[in-house]
C-alpha cells in the first residue's frame, strides 16, 4: 500500500467502480500523481460485469481492491470502503466519484479546515459542472432543486456552512463517521449524502464548503439509465428523507411531492417518454409505500 506522508492523520480516498473502468483509472491516475498526500487508495468495484477489475488490477498494484459480490449503490459501496478504511487506521475519508477530478492543494485546504475545527464534520470543495458552479446542496425533503449555485458576491476564499456536501467530493472525519454511523442503504442511490449531513447537524456539528477548493465534475453524459435509474431513485428517496426528518410535517411533505411528481409524470407522459413516465410511477407507488433500497433489476435487464 502507499505510505501515507501527513503528519496528522492518515487519508484515505475511496472511489467506487461499475463498468466504468476508463473514468475510475484516469482517477486513480490523477491521485497517484499527489506529491505530498499520499492518501490511501480504495477502489470499490460494485460487481462489474466488464473487465474493469482486470484493467485496474493491472494498472495499479499499490491500492486496495474491495470486490462486492452484488451492485450495493452509492451508499453500500461506499460503506464497505469506509469499513475496510477505518479498520485500516484512517482518521479522515474522502469519498470521491470516478468521474471528478480535484488537486491536491485543494484537498490540504481542506483536510486543514477539519482539522483546525472540531465542530466541522464534513467539508468540501465549489463544484464545476460544465459552466455551473455549486456551492453545497439545501435539504431535499423540501426544495426540488437542491443545489446552491455559486455567486460571485460569495467569494472565493472562507468556509461555508451548507446542509449537505455533495457526494461528489466528500471529506469526512472519522469521528464523526464514529458518532453518526455509516450511510443508509436504504437510499441505495442518491440522498443518503443529505441524509447522513442530516444525522450530523443532529449530532451538534456541521457541514461546510471551502470557497477556496474547487472540482470539476464531469458533464452529464444522457443516458438511458440516468433518464429511469436516476429518475427513480431521486424521486422515490424524497419520501425516506421526510419519514426519517419530517416526521411532523411528513402528511404535507407527502402531499407536496406527490403533486410534483404527478406533474412529472404527465409532462414525460405528454412527451412520449415512456421509460421516465414508469420510472416515476414506480417512484411513487415506492416513496409512499416505503418499498426503499435496490431496486435497479427493474430497470436493468
Amino acid at each position: 500500500m502507499r505510505e501515507n506522508t501527513t503528519s496528522q492523520g492518515v487519508l484515505a480516498v475511496i472511489v467506487i467502480n461499475w463498468n466504468n473502468a476508463p473514468d475510475t483509472i484516469k482517477c486513480l491516475e490523477s491521485l497517484a500523481s499527489w506529491e505530498s498526500l499520499k492518501p490511501e487508495l480504495y477502489v470499490v468495484d460494485n460487481a462489474s460485469t466488464d473487465d474493469s477489475l482486470r484493467r485496474i488490477e493491472g494498472r495499479f498494484s499499490d491500492i486496495w481492491i474491495i470486490r462486492n459480490n452484488k451492485n450495493l449503490g452509492f451508499a453500500g459501496g461506499n460503506n464497505n470502503g469506509i469499513k475496510k478504511a477505518m479498520e485500516n487506521g484512517s482518521t479522515e475519508i474522502l469519498l470521491l466519484n470516478n468521474d471528478a477530478k480535484v488537486e491536491e492543494a485543494d484537498i490540504s485546504r481542506m483536510l486543514a479546515h477539519l482539522r483546525a475545527r472540531p465542530d466541522i464534520a464534513v467539508v468540501g470543495p465549489r463544484i464545476r459542472a460544465g459552466n455551473t458552479i455549486m456551492a453545497g446542496g439545501c435539504d431535499i425533503g423540501h426544495n426540488p432543486d437542491t443545489h446552491i449555485p455559486w455567486e460571485p458576491r460569495m467569494g472565493i476564499e472562507g468556509i461555508k456552512q451548507v446542509e449537505y456536501v455533495p457526494g461528489t467530493v466528500f471529506l469526512v472525519r472519522r469521528g464523526a463517521i464514529e458518532k453518526v454511523g455509516l450511510l443508509d442503504e436504504d437510499y441505495f442511490f442518491s440522498g443518503e449524502i443529505a441524509d447522513f449531513c442530516r444525522r450530523i447537524y443532529d449530532a451538534g456539528m456541521v457541514c461546510c464548503v471551502d470557497l477556496s477548493a474547487e472540482a470539476v465534475h464531469g458533464v452529464d453524459r444522457p443516458s438511458r439509465m440516468r433518464n429511469t435509474l436516476y429518475a427513480y431513485y431521486s424521486a422515490r428517496n424524497r419520501f425516506l428523507y421526510v419519514k426519517k426528518h419530517a416526521e411532523r410535517k411528513r402528511i404535507a411533505l407527502y402531499g407536496m411531492w406527490i403533486r410534483y411528481f404527478l406533474q412529472d409524470l404527465a409532462i414525460s407522459i405528454a412527451h412520449g417518454d415512456l421509460a421516465r413516465s414508469r420510472a416515476i410511477a414506480l417512484a411513487l407507488f415506492d416513496g409512499v409505500t416505503g418499498a426503499y433500497g435496490d431496486h435497479n433489476d427493474r430497470f436493468i435487464a
